[in-house]
């Protein structure tokens, strides 16, 4: 196989080993002695004589110099297969973040305990795409699909009921939003809903049938309490309708349905293990693939295989001083 390197924009620098060179032995053949006295001089001073390995140590550092260049060259004569199969399927994260989402039933609020539960989908993603939008009376695309969790982990921290524009539970415009994002995303794709409930449930069930239809699972987690607890507002008093302190309760009949019609799982927030189960029960996304992953042939850079080279110049030089 022809030698190639993968970054030859090093090779300009070995130009510059022809003056290094030079240096190197103008240094090697010139004495402390030879800057001071005549060249006639020279011959009769009894002056101790190198050894022939020390008259050459300039060799030495001038090899390691252009063995570096070649080892950063990336020289390469070999070939590896790569696979290039990537899973088709698709997560689409949908996170109410309407005010009651800041209630105290899962400490220290079901917002952070909902984050948590996120970061622990993200971990079991592996190759799959996935999305992060959250909602309240509209939905917000905070993350398109990306085959990088990190992405989604970035904006984590920062997400919490305070930041939305709006209040409110609509799940049906959410529900619309991920289902354009992955209009032109062929595989087994899951809309993953977390929420304590919401406001249209009529409209979410019709629009998580056509998903349905179209081979899109819907699964649900409850984020909450059935006894509910009351939640802060944005001036830090508890929220109240007519004098009357509001207390926000897990919907969990209500959730349990649109999963059941979504052919996905309903889990509440601490026991997450069904849900992961049943996401990784599809691990090849599109069924329809083939059933041979392709594979790419590219390059190994071989350029570690210098090393042993510039180790035992390195032994050469330190022995010829001993």
């Amino acid at each position: 196989m022809p030698l190639v390197f993968l970054y030859p924009q090093w090779l300009w620098l070995l130009p510059l080993s022809g003056l290094y060179l030079f240096y190197l032995h103008r240094r090697a053949t010139r004495t402390s002695w030879a800057k001071l006295l005549a060249p006639q001089w020279l011959d009769r001073l009894l002056l101790p004589h190198p050894t022939p390995l020390r008259q050459r140590w300039w060799l030495v550092p001038a090899g390691v110099w252009i063995l570096s260049i070649l080892a950063l060259a990336g020289p390469s004569w070999s070939r590896q297969q790569q696979p290039l199969f990537q899973s088709s399927a698709a997560w689409v994260l949908l996170l109410n973040l309407s005010p009651d989402m800041n209630a105290t039933d899962l400490p220290p609020n079901r917002a952070t305990q909902a984050r948590y539960a996120i970061e622990t989908l993200l971990q079991h993603a592996e190759d799959h795409r996935t999305a992060l939008i959250t909602w309240v009376d509209d939905p917000y695309t905070v993350c398109p699909l990306t085959e990088d969790q990190q992405t989604i982990r970035q904006f984590l921290p920062d997400l919490s009921p305070a930041i939305m524009p709006s209040s409110g539970k609509r799940l049906n415009p959410a529900l619309q939003r991920a289902q354009r994002m992955l209009d032109h995303a062929p595989g087994h794709h899951h809309l993953i809903v977390l929420s304590a409930g919401l406001d249209d449930p009529d409209q979410s069930l019709t629009t998580i049938a056509q998903l349905r239809h179209q081979g899109i699972e819907v699964d649900v987690i409850g984020v909450g309490t059935p006894s509910g607890a009351p939640w802060p507002d944005a001036e830090g008093h508890w929220a109240t309708a007519q004098g009357q302190l509001l207390i926000s309760h897990l919907q969990e009949p209500l959730l349990r349905s649109l999963a059941q019609a979504g052919a996905g799982v309903y889990t509440d927030i601490h026991h997450l293990e069904p849900l992961l189960r049943h996401l990784q029960a599809h691990p090849q996304g599109d069924t329809t693939a083939p059933p041979l992953n392709p594979v790419a042939t590219g390059r190994n850079n071989d350029g570690i295989w210098l090393l042993p080279a510039l180790i035992a110049l390195a032994a050469t030089y330190v022995g010829s001083w001993l």
